[in-house]
C-alpha cells in the first residue's frame, strides 16, 4: 500500500510519495484544468471588455499641452483617449491596445517625419482611420494618401463631428 503525504512531494494534496507516474499525470491534469480556467476568463474577460470599452483614439502630437486639450475633448465626447507625445527621440505607439483612429498633428518636433509616421500607424493599426490634426491651413500632398480626413485645430466641433462620422457610437 502507499503512502499519501499530506501535500506530497510536489505540494499537491493527496499525491502518493513513491510515484512518479501518478504525479506526473495529476500536476499534468491540474495544469490542464488551470489553463483551461485561465483561457475561459481571458475570454469572458475579453468579451465583456469589448461590450463596454469605449472606442480609443489615439492623439500624436508634440506638444504636451495639446495632447491633454484634446485628450479631454475626445474623452468628453464619450471616446478614450490614448495621448502619444512625439518627441525629439520619437514616438512610442502603444503595441497593447486596440486603436480605433488616430489624430495626427502635422508639425512634429521628432526624428520621424509625419509621413513616416502615418506609415508606422498603417502598419500598427491597419483599420485605423488617421485624422491629421494640424495648424496648417491645408492638407499636406505627402500625407494626403494616408488620412481619412482633415481638421485644423481651434476647430472642435468639427474634431466631434469628424469623430462621430467615422466611428461608431462611443458607449457610456
Amino acid at each position: 500500500m502507499s503512502e499519501t503525504i499530506g501535500h506530497g512531494e510536489a505540494g499537491m494534496p493527496g499525491l502518493p510519495a513513491e510515484c512518479p507516474q501518478t504525479r506526473e499525470r495529476s500536476i499534468s491534469m491540474y495544469l490542464e484544468v488551470f489553463r483551461d480556467m485561465f483561457y475561459s476568463l481571458t475570454n469572458f474577460a475579453e468579451g465583456f471588455c469589448a461590450l463596454s470599452s469605449k472606442p480609443k483614439i489615439l492623439i500624436i502630437d508634440d506638444d504636451p499641452t495639446h495632447l491633454k486639450i484634446y485628450g479631454l475633448m475626445v474623452n468628453h465626447a464619450g471616446y478614450e483617449a490614448l495621448p502619444a507625445l512625439a518627441d525629439r527621440l520619437g514616438i512610442q505607439l502603444p503595441s497593447r491596445e486596440t486603436v480605433h483612429l488616430v489624430l495626427l498633428d502635422y508639425k512634429l518636433n521628432c526624428v520621424k517625419t509625419p509621413l513616416e509616421i502615418a506609415k508606422d500607424i498603417e502598419l500598427a493599426y491597419p483599420t485605423a482611420p488617421i485624422v491629421l490634426l494640424s495648424d496648417v491651413w491645408g492638407l499636406p500632398e505627402d500625407i494626403a494618401p494616408f488620412v481619412m480626413d482633415f481638421v485644423r485645430k481651434g476647430e472642435p466641433a468639427k474634431l466631434i463631428a469628424t469623430l462621430k462620422r467615422l466611428l461608431p457610437p462611443a458607449n457610456p
